[in-house]
């Protein structure tokens, strides 16, 4: 059984990052239950729900599980550096990251643990990421970074399974759902936590890249993911992260000779961003755009 003896320290700790949603959290923590394997811990990371979650928790699942309560909402990046350094401190092999509206098929953590046992130079493993809502399509299975447009890439999505690799070696996975070395993760450091959310599993992953270690999306370890795709035009918070920390992150990494080319790339490309909200009037749009620059520059 995977109902989990806190008081034993097994090979992995699986740390779910949830606000404000217990009910989410419920069906991941069931589909941890029917794993596969049993030598794993499993926490939640409450960033300081509002709903009731923790109070739950400890009703519903009492000692099963350890909770770890932030004081504040500092989103996933917070959330899941809690989690890793949290890992860390408890000398678990492997660390897994999973959001809170995150299912797993019974194999996958089992699945994850055997390729990372057998593939010493990978890092960090990411799960194939299907869409809850439509099963039979792919929501993430790895990206690419491209540093000549200075943008993410993410491959292969809203294909089905059969038109994917079975596993390829990419530069970043989700952390919705990834199995990463302790022992790597204690030399790349953890999230940048001041990102809030988006772009925070590029760093990482990235930063694991730069240590020589290979990440890889892995197809047979497979979970359902509800959310990503829950698109408002007048919901200004994913453009102003997104931007933000993309201009952050590649301001951070780019090599020096090419600092003038990315100037230009990423001026020209807000610019226009800019123009065409203001001219279809889309003012919150056009604020969060130029909300975001200022704010990147202030860092």
């Amino acid at each position: 059984s995977s109902d989990l003896r806190m008081n034993q320290v097994n090979s992995i700790g699986v740390y779910i990052c949830n606000f404000n949603g217990k009910e989410w959290v419920r069906g991941c923590i069931g589909s941890l239950r029917e794993q596969t394997i049993d030598d794993f811990d499993t926490y939640v990371v409450d960033n300081a729900s509002t709903d009731g979650s923790v109070e739950f928790f400890k009703a519903e699942y009492g000692d099963k599980i350890g909770i770890l309560v932030n004081k504040e909402n500092i989103g996933g990046a917070g959330g899941f550096d809690r989690g890793i350094r949290h890992g860390i401190e408890k000398r678990y092999k492997y660390i897994v990251l999973l959001d809170n509206d995150i299912t797993l098929e019974p194999h996958m953590l089992q699945n994850m643990y055997r390729y990372m046992e057998s593939h010493v130079d990978v890092g960090i493993v990411g799960a194939k990421v299907m869409i809850m809502d439509q099963p039979e399509l792919i929501q993430d299975f790895g990206c690419r970074l491209d540093f000549e447009k200075f943008k993410e890439y993410p491959q292969y999505q809203f294909l089905k399974e059969e038109e994917v690799p079975d596993s390829w070696e990419c530069d970043y996975v989700p952390t919705c759902a990834v199995m990463a070395r302790r022992d790597v993760l204690e030399k790349s450091g953890s999230m940048p936590v001041d990102n809030f959310i988006y772009y925070d599993d590029i760093e990482l992953s990235y930063k694991i890249r730069k240590l020589g270690f290979k990440v890889v999306a892995l197809g047979d370890a497979k979970v359902y993911h509800k959310g990503g795709f829950r698109k408002v035009v007048t919901n200004t918070f994913p453009k102003y992260y997104f931007l933000r920390n993309r201009l952050h992150f590649f301001s951070k990494y780019v090599d020096n000779d090419r600092t003038e080319i990315f100037a230009d790339v990423l001026l020209n490309e807000i610019f226009a961003q800019l123009f065409g909200f203001f001219i279809k009037g889309q003012k919150e749009q056009f604020y969060a755009v130029n909300m975001a620059f200022r704010d990147y520059l202030a860092q």
